[in-house]
């Protein structure tokens, strides 16, 4: 599950996909079996990598791979990551 689902798909639509159905779990909650076996075979599900792992193998799904830039503000991240890291 996403904690943004909506964000999801507005990356999609801004890629061209036609978004039909979705399927919204809380993050990091597992997909309800009973809505999974509803879902249509034929369909191709788009997903992201976290939650193909988690997915049944008999549905179609693509990956959505997202990458993270930090353009600014990366002596705060580094002291951040020390501070909660320490090696």
């Amino acid at each position: 599950g996403l904690a943004n689902p909506r964000s999801f798909y507005r990356v999609l639509g801004a890629a061209g996909a036609c978004l039909v159905a979705g399927l919204e779990v809380g993050d990091h909650r597992a997909f309800p079996a009973r809505a999974l076996s509803r879902l249509p075979q034929d369909a191709l599900w788009v997903t992201t990598a976290k939650d193909r792992e988690r997915l049944p193998s008999n549905l179609h799904f693509a990956v959505l791979h997202v990458e993270l830039e930090l353009v600014c503000g990366h002596q705060r991240l580094e002291a951040l990551y020390e501070r909660l890291c320490p090696a």
